[in-house]
């Protein structure tokens, strides 16, 4: 029989066994590795674990962490979203407030910020001219604390003066009961009356 180049029958034996040719060990270790690795049929794609499975240690673990990187950033997306919408929803209350509403359209971050700064900066204003206000006015309350005292104290100085030239009504009681004062009261008494017997007598007598 002829030989290919291999050394196998070109044209086949019928008559004898079939030791093989090139490719026949290929195949063979090919069947052996997929019963090795599960049973599995030649052809056959493996398990995702069992590929993870095979990976060393550190790979494996890499592998694990950009996993759960993937699955944080997927959630905090979600997170974000919902407060990327509280975000909005203020920016149009306080453009509301502000008087800048544009309808159902989002107002413009740039000129709401612009009126938020303008309004604190009025603000800060309007404190600094109030608390100039508190000052001068308890100023003007001490200064009128002070007229205040004074006046009190002039009507005190005036009621003494009144006192010491006016006589209360006690004092001249008191005056009227001194025995000397009544014998002279009694001697003026006596003058007066004589000198108006003497008038009456001198015009009698003319």
């Amino acid at each position: 029989m002829e030989d290919d180049l291999y050394g196998g029958d070109l044209y086949g034996d019928a008559g004898g066994e079939y030791e093989g040719g090139y490719g026949d060990d290929v195949q063979v270790e090919g069947l052996q590795a997929a019963e090795l690795l599960g049973g599995q049929k030649a052809g056959s794609g493996l398990p995702s674990r069992d590929l993870f499975h095979d990976l060393p240690p550190a790979q494996l673990d890499e592998v694990k962490d950009t996993k759960l990187t993937s699955m944080g950033s997927g959630q905090q997306q979600q997170q974000a979203q919902p407060a990327t919408d509280r975000w909005r929803v203020a920016v149009r209350d306080i453009a509301g407030v502000l008087g800048l509403a544009v309808g159902n359209r989002d107002p413009d971050t740039h000129t709401v910020l612009e009126s938020v700064r303008r309004l604190k900066a009025s603000d800060t204003s309007a404190q600094e001219e109030l608390r100039k206000l508190r000052r001068r006015d308890a100023a003007l309350q001490m200064q009128l604390a002070d007229r205040s005292l004074e006046a009190l104290e002039l009507r005190r100085e005036l009621a003494s003066a009144s006192a010491a030239a006016e006589p209360s009504v006690v004092q001249l009681k008191q005056l009227m009961l001194d025995p000397a004062v009544a014998r002279e009261f009694a001697r003026l008494r006596a003058e007066l009356e004589a000198a108006q017997v003497r008038g009456r007598g001198g015009g009698v007598r003319a």
